[in-house]
């Protein structure tokens, strides 16, 4: 998986601090938030999966990959109807895994452009 930063770099053209700003607030608040869905889950909590995937759903436009665009909308979906359950999991546990890869590739970015 590769990270789209062309976003971030179309809104703050040379802002180099900007893009590292916003790759650090997407560690340290949208993957807690990603990490959290499965606790959601087994509580059957759909009303917190909705919040949850809602409020993650612009950051992870902001990285430009398209799989996990489609999750975080679908797992929105899904958790606003509360149903199709063993879906709704396969999404989220599909987006725990993108969470650990954006986690890695972000470091990654952070080290070059530093």
């Amino acid at each position: 998986m590769h990270l789209d930063l062309s976003y971030l770099q179309k809104i703050a053209p040379n802002d180099n601090l900007f893009i590292i700003e916003m790759l650090e607030l997407f560690v340290e608040t949208v993957v807690p938030d990603i990490r959290e869905m499965p606790e959601a889950f087994e509580k059957k909590d759909f009303v917190r999966i909705r919040q949850l995937a809602h409020k993650s759903k612009s950051a992870v436009h902001m990285l430009g990959v398209k799989r996990p665009i489609e999750l975080i909308t679908q797992i929105e979906q899904l958790a606003t109807t509360g149903s199709h359950s063993m879906l709704l999991i396969n999404h989220i546990n599909e987006m725990q895994q993108f969470a650990d890869d954006f986690t890695r590739e972000i470091k990654n970015i952070l080290e070059l452009i530093r």
